[in-house]
Protein backbone atom coordinates (compact mmCIF):
# COMPACT_ATOMS: atom_id res chain seq x y z
CA UNK A 1 0.00 0.00 0.00
CA UNK A 2 1.10 3.55 0.42
CA UNK A 3 3.31 4.90 2.80
CA UNK A 4 1.30 7.42 4.85
CA UNK A 5 3.93 9.92 5.79
CA UNK A 6 4.52 10.21 1.87
CA UNK A 7 0.90 11.20 1.39
CA UNK A 8 1.29 14.47 0.42
CA UNK A 9 2.95 13.17 -2.31
CA UNK A 10 -0.04 11.35 -3.73
CA UNK A 11 -2.44 14.93 -3.93
CA UNK A 12 -0.16 15.66 -7.36
CA UNK A 13 -2.49 14.26 -9.72
CA UNK A 14 -0.54 12.21 -12.01
CA UNK A 15 1.76 10.87 -8.91
CA UNK A 16 -1.76 9.75 -7.59
CA UNK A 17 -2.50 8.38 -10.95
CA UNK A 18 0.41 6.43 -11.64
CA UNK A 19 0.16 4.99 -7.54
CA UNK A 20 -3.41 3.95 -8.87
CA UNK A 21 -2.18 2.36 -12.42
CA UNK A 22 0.33 0.52 -10.29
CA UNK A 23 -2.09 -1.13 -7.32
CA UNK A 24 -4.37 -1.88 -10.21
CA UNK A 25 -1.81 -3.67 -12.14
CA UNK A 26 -0.23 -5.25 -9.25
CA UNK A 27 -3.76 -6.80 -8.50
CA UNK A 28 -4.16 -7.74 -11.66
CA UNK A 29 -0.65 -9.87 -12.18
CA UNK A 30 -1.18 -11.53 -9.00
CA UNK A 31 -4.79 -12.77 -9.81
CA UNK A 32 -4.14 -13.67 -13.62
CA UNK A 33 -0.68 -14.97 -12.87
CA UNK A 34 0.02 -18.72 -13.83
CA UNK A 35 0.72 -19.83 -10.66
CA UNK A 36 -1.21 -19.64 -7.39
CA UNK A 37 -0.28 -16.83 -4.37
CA UNK A 38 -0.35 -17.12 -0.77
CA UNK A 39 -0.24 -14.94 1.51
CA UNK A 40 1.11 -14.70 4.87
CA UNK A 41 -0.63 -12.09 7.14
CA UNK A 42 0.40 -10.78 10.69
CA UNK A 43 0.32 -7.47 12.13
CA UNK A 44 -1.33 -4.59 10.59
CA UNK A 45 -3.24 -5.41 7.12
CA UNK A 46 -4.16 -1.76 6.17
CA UNK A 47 -5.54 0.15 3.39
CA UNK A 48 -3.56 -1.46 -0.05
CA UNK A 49 -2.37 -3.60 2.26
CA UNK A 50 -5.39 -4.98 2.37
CA UNK A 51 -5.91 -5.01 -1.53
CA UNK A 52 -2.25 -7.43 -1.46
CA UNK A 53 -3.81 -9.99 1.11
CA UNK A 54 -7.01 -10.63 -0.26
CA UNK A 55 -6.47 -11.04 -3.66
CA UNK A 56 -4.39 -13.40 -3.24
CA UNK A 57 -5.73 -16.91 -3.59
CA UNK A 58 -5.05 -18.67 -0.30
CA UNK A 59 -4.44 -16.05 2.29
CA UNK A 60 -2.94 -17.30 6.41
CA UNK A 61 -3.39 -14.87 8.71
CA UNK A 62 -1.79 -15.18 12.51
CA UNK A 63 -3.84 -14.29 15.63
CA UNK A 64 -2.53 -10.72 15.91
CA UNK A 65 -3.69 -9.73 12.22
CA UNK A 66 -5.70 -6.54 12.37
CA UNK A 67 -7.15 -5.46 8.83
CA UNK A 68 -8.66 -1.99 7.97
CA UNK A 69 -10.10 -0.05 4.75
CA UNK A 70 -10.06 3.35 5.86
CA UNK A 71 -9.43 5.27 2.87
CA UNK A 72 -12.70 7.28 3.15
CA UNK A 73 -10.68 8.93 6.35
CA UNK A 74 -8.09 9.75 3.93
CA UNK A 75 -10.31 11.77 1.62
CA UNK A 76 -9.02 9.29 -0.92
CA UNK A 77 -11.38 6.17 -3.03
CA UNK A 78 -10.14 2.69 -2.71
CA UNK A 79 -8.64 2.74 -6.26
CA UNK A 80 -7.20 -0.81 -7.04
CA UNK A 81 -9.99 -2.70 -8.43
CA UNK A 82 -10.41 -3.94 -5.19
CA UNK A 83 -12.54 -2.25 -2.53
CA UNK A 84 -15.24 -0.79 -5.29
CA UNK A 85 -14.86 -3.80 -7.51
CA UNK A 86 -14.22 -7.24 -5.50
CA UNK A 87 -15.00 -6.29 -2.30
CA UNK A 88 -18.58 -6.64 -2.61
CA UNK A 89 -18.34 -9.30 -4.61
CA UNK A 90 -16.43 -11.27 -2.08
CA UNK A 91 -18.35 -10.20 0.74
CA UNK A 92 -21.65 -8.80 -0.08
CA UNK A 93 -22.57 -5.03 -0.91
CA UNK A 94 -23.39 -4.82 2.87
CA UNK A 95 -20.51 -6.03 4.82
CA UNK A 96 -18.29 -4.33 2.04
CA UNK A 97 -20.53 -0.75 2.54
CA UNK A 98 -19.52 -1.80 6.49
CA UNK A 99 -15.86 -2.19 5.67
CA UNK A 100 -15.53 0.96 3.95
CA UNK A 101 -17.71 3.61 5.51
CA UNK A 102 -16.83 2.74 8.83
CA UNK A 103 -13.56 2.58 8.14
CA UNK A 104 -12.74 0.57 11.48
CA UNK A 105 -10.14 -1.43 12.67
CA UNK A 106 -11.35 -5.31 12.37
CA UNK A 107 -9.97 -8.82 13.97
CA UNK A 108 -8.60 -12.04 11.92
CA UNK A 109 -11.67 -13.87 13.46
CA UNK A 110 -13.85 -10.91 11.22
CA UNK A 111 -12.14 -11.65 8.72
CA UNK A 112 -12.35 -15.23 8.60
CA UNK A 113 -15.64 -15.29 8.77
CA UNK A 114 -15.71 -13.21 6.04
CA UNK A 115 -13.68 -15.66 4.03
CA UNK A 116 -11.58 -12.92 3.72
CA UNK A 117 -9.08 -14.83 5.48
CA UNK A 118 -8.45 -18.70 4.21
CA UNK A 119 -6.71 -19.82 7.66
CA UNK A 120 -5.81 -18.23 11.05
CA UNK A 121 -3.02 -19.87 12.82
CA UNK A 122 -0.64 -18.84 15.84
CA UNK A 123 1.88 -16.34 14.48
CA UNK A 124 4.99 -18.64 15.21
CA UNK A 125 3.36 -21.06 12.83
CA UNK A 126 2.82 -18.75 9.92
CA UNK A 127 4.99 -19.48 7.19
CA UNK A 128 4.88 -23.17 8.41
CA UNK A 129 1.38 -23.31 7.45
CA UNK A 130 1.96 -21.23 4.13
CA UNK A 131 4.38 -23.85 3.35
CA UNK A 132 2.55 -26.66 3.84
CA UNK A 133 -0.44 -25.31 1.52
CA UNK A 134 2.19 -24.70 -1.18
CA UNK A 135 3.27 -27.99 -0.80
CA UNK A 136 0.06 -29.54 -0.95
CA UNK A 137 -0.55 -27.47 -4.46
CA UNK A 138 2.14 -28.79 -6.26
CA UNK A 139 0.77 -32.06 -5.92
CA UNK A 140 -2.07 -31.34 -8.29
CA UNK A 141 -2.33 -30.87 -11.23
CA UNK A 142 -0.75 -27.77 -12.71
CA UNK A 143 -2.92 -27.29 -15.52
CA UNK A 144 -6.38 -27.92 -13.07
CA UNK A 145 -4.96 -25.62 -10.80
CA UNK A 146 -4.33 -23.18 -13.65
CA UNK A 147 -7.26 -23.58 -15.11
CA UNK A 148 -9.50 -23.15 -11.81
CA UNK A 149 -7.09 -19.60 -11.13
CA UNK A 150 -8.17 -18.48 -14.53
CA UNK A 151 -12.23 -19.43 -14.09
CA UNK A 152 -12.85 -18.01 -10.69
CA UNK A 153 -10.61 -14.74 -12.03
CA UNK A 154 -12.82 -14.82 -15.08
CA UNK A 155 -16.20 -15.42 -12.80
CA UNK A 156 -15.52 -11.86 -11.16
CA UNK A 157 -15.99 -10.04 -14.73
CA UNK A 158 -18.30 -12.51 -17.33
CA UNK A 159 -22.00 -13.38 -17.04
CA UNK A 160 -23.37 -16.98 -16.16
CA UNK A 161 -23.66 -17.84 -19.87
CA UNK A 162 -20.15 -16.56 -20.11
CA UNK A 163 -18.27 -18.80 -17.42
CA UNK A 164 -20.33 -21.87 -18.61
CA UNK A 165 -18.70 -21.38 -22.02
CA UNK A 166 -15.71 -20.81 -19.99
CA UNK A 167 -15.58 -23.92 -18.47
CA UNK A 168 -16.31 -25.99 -21.22
CA UNK A 169 -13.34 -24.55 -22.99
CA UNK A 170 -10.92 -25.35 -19.90
CA UNK A 171 -12.37 -28.31 -19.37
CA UNK A 172 -11.57 -29.35 -23.16
CA UNK A 173 -8.33 -28.34 -22.54
CA UNK A 174 -7.58 -30.88 -19.84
Amino acid sequence: GADIREEKALRDPETAREFRTLGRNTLNRIENGKLPVIAAIHGYCIGGGTALGWICDLRVAAENSVFRAGDAYLGVLPSWGMGLTRLPRYVGRNKALDILLLGENFGVKEAYEMGLVTKVVPKDKLMDECMRMAQRICKASPTAIRATRQAMAGNLRRSWDDMVEMELELCEMM
